[in-house]
């Protein structure tokens, strides 16, 4: 099992413009700005957000410290560069009070805004869902690499998403794809 960045952009959004007005509840964990600067209580670390059909999605990978999460390779700098990896048990616990991590009907939302579709990839006995048509328009415009095959490479960035190749790490402690994959 591969750990996830979350996004808060693998994504915690607020689910819908009349939530995008911050509480004044002190016991919020995340506060955003009119600028579009979400500030993470908890560790007040700022990210940039971006709102896309009606939801706040964070356009930077989250890097809030909890167990079961770490940097890529577990360097500290790749932390500051991509956020944190995240076991999947982490992940789901990852976000800010009023974010969440983004569902597969989030994902399928944002996908079918930016004009591509989800399609399911078999290889040997793993089953991926892949999205087409939006990496281009998702991914930031620099920190991408170009595969072997010419696929990959750098995107768009039409949304203000910035998506970023973060990598995987596996329960078994490999890592791989940091700079191809996301």
């Amino acid at each position: 099992t591969a750990a996830v960045a979350a996004i808060c952009w693998v994504g915690c959004s607020k689910t819908s413009a009349a939530e995008l007005v911050p509480e004044t509840n002190a016991t919020d964990e995340a506060e955003l700005s009119d600028s579009g600067i979400l500030t993470d209580k908890r560790d007040g670390r700022k990210y940039r957000t971006v709102e896309i059909l009606g939801k706040r999605w964070m356009a930077e990978n989250l890097n809030y410290y909890t167990e079961r999460s770490g940097c890529y390779k577990k360097i500290d700098s790749n932390c500051d560069k991509y956020g944190r990896l995240y076991a999947w048990d982490a992940a789901k616990k990852a976000c800010p009070s009023g974010y969440h991590l983004a569902s597969d009907k989030d994902w399928d939302d944002l996908v079918a805004t930016v004009g591509g579709k989800a399609r399911y990839v078999v290889k040997g006995i793993d089953t991926s869902r892949v999205w087409e048509g939006t990496g281009k328009k998702l991914k930031a415009k620099s920190g991408w690499n170009n595969r072997k095959d010419g696929s990959g490479g750098n995107g768009t960035d039409d949304f203000g998403f910035s998506a970023l190749p973060g990598g995987n790490r596996y329960s078994d402690g490999y890592f791989d794809d940091a700079g191809y994959s996301g």
